[in-house]
């Protein structure tokens, strides 16, 4: 269990030994009150986070039960390899 502690926490996650086809997650998680949830993602041409490669998807007051997939055709970041970057894809 994570307990955010500001009201824009954040969870980085690194696939380092796979080169995943898609991304799914699965998030449980209590809220406040209502807002929103969005996962930022990397991409073969974009290898910083910014919105136009994140996906949202909307929580409300108590507890959700989410399924977030990222369905860009250029996900993954296959330039990242073990904590560095590389210019082979």
């Amino acid at each position: 269990m994570i307990h955010a502690l500001t009201n824009d926490p954040a969870l980085a996650l690194l696939l380092l030994k796979m080169v995943p086809s898609k991304l799914i997650l699965h998030i449980q998680l209590s809220s406040p009150g209502g807002t929103n949830a969005q996962v930022f993602y990397n991409t073969t041409g974009a290898r910083d986070f910014d919105e136009a490669h994140s996906v949202r998807t909307p929580i409300h007051k108590g507890d959700n039960d989410l399924v977030v997939e990222v369905t860009d055709p250029n996900f993954p970041l296959r330039g990242y390899k073990r904590n560095y970057w590389t210019d082979a894809p």
